[in-house]
């Protein structure tokens, strides 16, 4: 676990966002407190796809958070699809918006409301 957390720590600190070559990310707070992941299939270099989220916060807490409530949800639900919409990548429920990570690496809700940021995860580590 500590590990995952220093990749996750090694890839924020480095200040690359790149979506374009990765298949997920690391969803924090807005803080910067670790909660989760989202990981898509193909990657997110493609126009559309499927992905799927993964609660594991760094603090319990976080699971009340309501970035922690979303990804909770979201996992229940299982599968989702994702489109390219312009910059940023929307993840949608049927046609109804749940998430979208802006070109920003900000992570927004249904609403439009800030609720955390993303850590894009690169294809491959060296």
């Amino acid at each position: 676990m500590k590990n995952l957390f220093a990749l996750i720590f090694l890839i924020a600190s480095s200040g690359a966002f790149c979506m374009e070559y990765t298949k997920g990310f690391a969803l924090q707070t807005p803080s910067g407190t670790h909660v989760g992941f989202v990981l898509g299939a193909p990657s997110f270099k493609e126009q559309i796809g499927d992905c799927v989220f993964m609660l594991l916060p760094e603090e319990a807490d976080l699971v009340d958070s309501p970035l922690g409530i979303l990804i909770s949800e979201l996992k229940v639900t299982g599968e989702h699809q994702w489109e390219k919409n312009g910059a940023n990548i929307r993840i949608f429920l049927n046609t109804e918006n749940v998430l979208e990570i802006t070109d920003q690496a900000l992570v927004l809700d249904a609403t439009g409301r800030v609720i955390g940021k993303a850590v894009a995860i690169p294809e491959k580590v060296e």
